[in-house]
């Protein structure tokens, strides 16, 4: 992952929110919003966010164009990711990582 880079390097930009308590590790410029991210190789979610110091073992759901995904998902160009902490009081079973197998 880089910054932007000139017009005449080709590369992916993916769109990243983070929710709740995972905003944490981000630059206070990052917190809250959609932020773009820049990425020159295809890249897996996990390292990305591993890239970003989200802690992955925190992460409950992850959406990518509203569906749920898994850490291993390689984002395509304009995609819009969207990161949960653990849900407390809404179960989202079927949807979440644990359920599904991929926390580490």
């Amino acid at each position: 992952m880089t910054e932007p880079a000139s017009s005449y390097t080709c590369m992916n930009k993916i769109n990243v929110r983070l929710y709740g308590s995972l905003n944490n590790t981000l630059p206070i410029t990052k917190r809250q919003i959609t932020f773009p991210v820049f990425l020159e190789n295809k890249t897996s979610l996990l390292e990305i966010l591993e890239t970003l110091n989200v802690p992955v073992n925190e992460i409950d759901l992850i959406l990518a164009n509203g569906a749920a995904i898994h850490f291993n998902y390689i984002p395509a160009n304009n995609d819009f990711i969207s990161v949960y902490p653990r849900f407390e009081n809404i179960d989202i079973t079927p949807l979440n990582l644990r359920h599904r197998g991929t926390v580490h």
